[in-house]
């Protein structure tokens, strides 16, 4: 039976951080799938493609609620691990 596996890369972030309180690498997302088709028991004959989807961090300038100053998504430590992950080469 062919399968297809589908990562939410914003998703596996999020638990990841939650979990190891550090950001996640493409090292780490490279041994999250090989650990999913072990604990599956997915042969690679039996996998069909395995997915890891995601987005660009966001760039957008906007404004604080309440101080109403000036706030750059670019400027985040959230911005910069994305960036970093998304131009890492597994």
């Amino acid at each position: 039976m062919n399968t297809a596996i589908l990562i939410d890369g914003a998703f596996l972030r999020k638990k990841f951080h939650a979990a190891y309180k550090k950001d996640i690498t493409a090292e780490n997302i490279q041994k999250f799938a090989q650990d999913l088709l072990i604990k599956f028991n997915i042969s690679n004959s039996d996998l069909h493609r395995m997915y890891y989807y995601d987005c660009a961090p966001c760039t957008a300038k906007t404004s604080t609620p309440v101080m109403n100053r000036a706030f750059l998504f670019e400027k985040t430590p959230q911005y910069v691990a994305g960036i970093a992950l998304l131009m890492d080469k597994l």
